[in-house]
C-alpha cells in the first residue's frame, strides 16, 4: 500500500504538533521526519496553523528522510511550498544527508507510523546508544518523538517478513523507558 494522507484533525498530527509546540518555546528546532513518505506529518501540521505559518517555519527548521524514494515528488513539492525550496530539506540517503547536516544536529527525530516497515534486524543499527544512526543524528538534549500505531486500521507496508506491532509496554522494553516524560 502507498503511504496515505490524512488531514489536519489526524489525532496522530496533533499530538505530535503539541509536542512540538511545547519544544519550541525554547526557539528554533531543527527536525528530521524519518520515514516522511508523502510529508504526511509537515503537511497536517501546516494545514492546522490556518494560514498563520510563517512565524511557525522561521522556527520549525523541518528536514525529510525516508530510505525509498517512491513519494519524493509528492514530499519535495510540499517542502517547497512551505520552504521556498527543498535543498537540503530532503534525502533518501543517510550519507548524503549527513553530507549537509552534522551529526547531533538534530533537536527532535520523528519517526510516526514508520517502525513496523523496517527489518528488525536493522533497528540495532538504528538506536544503538552510541553509533546508532537516529542516535548519532540527535543534538546532546535532542529527542526522538516516536507515534507509532499499535492497530493497523488501513493497509499498511510491511518489511519482508510481515509485521511487527509493538504496544506499549513493548516500546518502553525496545527504548529502556522507565516512566511516561513530559
Amino acid at each position: 500500500p502507498a503511504a496515505v494522507m490524512t488531514d489536519k484533525n489526524d489525532p496522530q498530527t496533533l499530538q505530535i504538533k503539541a509536542n512540538i509546540q511545547h519544544l519550541m518555546k525554547n526557539g528554533k528546532l531543527k527536525v528530521l521526519d524519518y520515514g516522511a513518505g508523502k510529508g504526511r506529518l509537515l503537511s497536517n501540521i501546516i494545514n492546522s496553523l490556518d494560514g498563520e505559518t510563517s512565524e511557525f517555519t522561521k522556527a520549525f527548521d523541518y528536514v525529510a528522510f525516508d530510505k525509498y524514494d517512491i513519494d519524493r515528488t509528492d514530499c519535495i513539492k510540499l517542502i517547497e511550498k512551505v520552504y521556498g525550496n527543498a535543498e537540503n530539506r530532503y534525502f533518501n540517503d543517510m550519507n548524503t544527508l549527513l553530507a549537509s547536516h552534522d551529526k547531533g544536529s538534530f533537536n527532535v527525530v520523528i519517526m510516526c507510523n514508520v517502525l513496523h516497515e523496517i527489518d528488525p534486524k536493522e533497528w540495532l543499527n538504528l538506536f544503538k546508544k552510541t553509533q546508532g544512526q537516529i542516535v548519532s543524528l540527535l543534538a546532546s538534549d535532542g529527542i526522538l518523538l516516536h507515534v507509532e500505531d499499535t492497530q493497523m486500521p488501513i493497509g499498511e507496508k510491511a518489511f519482508q517478513n510481515g509485521f511487527i506491532v509493538l504496544d506499549t509496554p513493548h516500546i518502553k522494553d525496545l527504548f529502556d523507558i522507565k516512566q511516561e516524560v513530559d
